[in-house]
């Protein structure tokens, strides 16, 4: 509210100078909660990491792959690719 005030003041024509400027108080409160993050952290060492997960290897196995093959196909084809 006090921001908006000091805006309209200044846009009506006074001085920056002479208007009165909100404090830190106007700002809205920081939306990180520390209990929120550590209970999010003790719950998250506790599951077992995506990357250590079966569906997880299997993808990137398949990744492997087919970029290998893709690799040996542009090789097998003779053409020249820079």
């Amino acid at each position: 509210m006090e921001l908006q005030s000091a805006a309209k003041d200044i846009s009506g024509g006074i001085d920056p100078a002479d208007v009165h400027e909100p404090g830190a108080a106007w700002k809205p409160m920081h939306h990180h909660d520390a209990g929120v993050a550590k209970s999010k952290l003790a719950k998250r060492s506790a599951t077992k990491r995506h990357w250590k997960t079966k569906m997880w290897k299997r993808r990137t196995q398949l990744r492997l792959d087919r970029t290998a093959a893709l690799h040996a196909a542009r090789a097998n084809s003779g053409l020249v690719t820079y």
